[in-house]
């Protein structure tokens, strides 16, 4: 079970926020300059730069085959942290009775750890495509 900080909570927005303003950008310049290499190939067929531009369908493919990869794996934990929570909750109600402050206290903590595992989730399938957003971008200026 994953812990989650009080620094954790305040400024994993703010760090999520400025990940995607990187994808952002690596993304726009990558489309910027393949939009041209399109437009100049089919100016002129002759001189296209035909090795790029076959590397974009590919490319695609590749991130996002690992983005759903990792969705799927980061799905998986999420829901097998929900069905811990869930069975706790019944066995209390089963039970006929209510937690414990100390059996509440790790019920918190338990839904802490799938909420902070719920936030996560988008940003592990972000990584590969962000990180071949990047190399794009880098390779292209």
């Amino acid at each position: 079970m994953q812990t989650v900080s009080f620094y954790d909570t305040l400024f994993e927005p703010w760090h999520r926020a400025i990940r995607l303003s990187g994808l952002m950008r690596d993304a726009a310049q990558v489309v910027n300059v393949r939009s041209r290499l399109i437009a100049e190939a089919a100016a002129n067929p002759s001189k296209g730069d035909y090795a790029e531009l076959g590397l974009m369908i590919p490319e695609k493919a590749t991130a996002f085959s690992k983005a759903a990869i990792a969705l799927s794996a980061e799905m998986s934990v999420f829901q097998a942290s929900l069905m811990g929570s869930w069975t706790e909750m019944m066995g209390f109600g089963l039970r006929a009775r209510l937690p414990t402050s100390a059996e509440a206290h790790q019920m918190a903590i338990r839904t802490s750890a799938a909420l902070a595992c719920a936030s996560n989730v988008g940003d592990k399938a972000l990584i590969p495509i962000a990180k071949a957003a990047r190399a794009n971008a880098r390779r292209l200026k």
